[in-house]
């Protein structure tokens, strides 16, 4: 188990907890969210992770924060790399029809931002991920908490109509 206190120093350790706000596109679309600390293998699948959970479209059929996929807190280290992923967990539910989006906040309302790694982000026909390295010295401070959503969204799609109209006062016109 990789989360819980620091009982030697006597201190609580900085968290960070990821969670799903999904507005679903198809009824059955559901996902697996993780959060690791090792890199995509070099296949491009992703190495088994510490902690994973996925949304249950049956569980939690509303679009929004998904409460029965919510990962951690997971305790995290200064200077340490964490990949926080997604990829569907059924074979109908396609990355390629949601914008996806990661954003972190920290639980205590201060304003701090981490930058994700434009490097460190991928996105495959089957996985989605971003990597932050937590600073050092450690910005979050004992006890600090930090919320990462991964939000997604239907894509938007634009359909044309071409018509031919007739002619009035002889002019062709295409509507």
């Amino acid at each position: 188990d990789r989360s819980g206190s620091d009982l030697a120093s006597c201190t609580i350790p900085p968290t960070v907890k990821i969670q799903k706000d999904l507005t679903r596109k198809k009824k059955t679309d559901d996902f697996r969210i993780s959060i690791d600390d090792a890199p995509l293998n070099k296949d491009g699948s992703a190495p088994e992770p510490f902690v994973l959970k996925k949304t249950n479209h049956l569980d939690h059929p509303e679009d929004g924060i998904q409460t029965n996929a919510i990962v951690g807190p997971v305790i995290v280290r200064p200077g340490a790399k964490y990949y926080f992923r997604e990829a569907p967990a059924n074979k109908t539910t396609k990355l390629s029809d949601y914008e996806m989006n990661l954003e972190c906040k920290m639980d205590d309302g201060k304003n701090e931002v981490f930058l994700f790694d434009a490097e460190g982000g991928k996105q495959t026909e089957n996985i989605f991920q971003q990597y932050v390295e937590i600073p050092n010295p450690d910005p979050f401070g004992p006890g600090r908490a930090m919320t990462c959503t991964f939000v997604n969204k239907p894509k938007t799609t634009l359909t044309l109509k071409k018509q031919v109209a007739p002619v009035v006062n002889g002019v062709e016109g295409l509507y």
